[in-house]
């Protein structure tokens, strides 16, 4: 029975690591074509130019609102230098917007990230997966989610606040359980950041409150990044 149920997470966390892939596939393209467009302004300047000195005044206000108009399209994206931080938060940037989800990341790297990718990866994924999916059950219009990322003096602390629905989640005695139909994914990544973060020592925590008449899911997780742990990147 234990294997079984072993066995049963280790697939569910193989998809979970396939479907992280495919996203970070998937921005890095985007970020590409954003590259391509800003190497592309060159001749979008030497066009309006074009229209100016033949004094077509219509023509170039056209040729700006087209570019004005492409430019709202370009998301924001996060650069931090740590290509398993940048792709994940900017897929999930990505998906919030897909959803018309505020998604804000503070990130404060005071010094290089030595960690396991695998656990980072977990880590990020779920915490921000788990504050996207709760937005996606709430109105538009309050739907966001303030993400935090710091490292300093060896300790990794990541939070995540984000707007919620009390009644879409099952809380007892602390811990948080699902309201999904499909009850075989239940804790699974939960359990999968709980690991991940007692290799490291670390904190765990979770809970609804509320901030200015806002129901609000706070999730922090506390790493303390001793070299001698860590088990591959």
């Amino acid at each position: 029975m234990i294997e079984e149920s072993t066995r049963h997470e280790n697939v569910l966390l193989h998809s979970q690591l396939s479907d992280y892939k495919h996203q970070a596939a998937l921005i890095q393209e985007f970020q590409q074509n954003l590259h391509d467009q800003k190497h592309s302004m060159t001749n979008h300047f030497l066009a309006i130019q074009a229209y100016a000195e033949q004094q077509k005044t219509d023509d170039i206000l056209s040729y700006i609102n087209r570019l004005i108009g492409d430019m709202k399209e370009i998301t924001t994206s996060v650069h931090t230098g740590n290509l398993t931080i940048d792709s994940m938060i900017n897929s999930k940037l990505y998906l919030a917007k897909l959803q018309s989800t505020s998604l804000i990341p503070e990130i404060n790297l005071c010094q290089p990230l030595v960690m396991n990718n695998v656990d980072l990866t977990l880590i990020l994924g779920n915490l921000l997966d788990n504050a996207l999916e709760a937005c996606s059950r709430i109105p538009a219009e309050k739907r966001k989610i303030h993400f935090y990322l710091s490292c300093r003096h060896n300790t990794l602390t990541v939070k995540t606040l984000n707007a919620c629905d009390p009644s879409q989640i099952d809380m007892r005695k602390g811990k948080a359980y699902t309201t999904k139909t499909d009850k075989s994914m239940h804790g699974i990544g939960l359990k999968q950041m709980q690991k991940s973060t007692e290799k490291y020592d670390g904190i765990f925590e979770y809970g609804i409150s509320k901030i200015e008449d806002l129901d609000v899911f706070k999730a922090e997780v506390l790493l303390y990044l001793d070299s001698s742990k860590q088990t591959g990147s």
